[in-house]
Parts: C-alpha cells; structure tokens; sequence
C-alpha cells in the first residue's frame, strides 16, 4: 500500500512540475513577443 501511495505520489509530483514548467514557458512566450 506504501509503495502504491509512493507511486502516486511520485506521478502527481512529476504532473504538477510538467505544469508548472509549461505555464512558465508559456509566460515567457507571451511576454517576450510582447
């Protein structure tokens, strides 16, 4: 049960990072065209 809630943690970590890294890139796109 550990190990599985470990996992999921790990993947909404990953997730939430992925996101974080895309709306900053995203950001940076718009305020650069700007």
């Amino acid at each position: 049960m550990s190990w599985l809630m470990s996992m999921t943690n790990n993947t909404t970590l990953i997730i939430t990072q992925t996101k974080i890294a895309y709306l900053e890139w995203k950001w940076s796109s718009i305020n650069s065209v700007h």
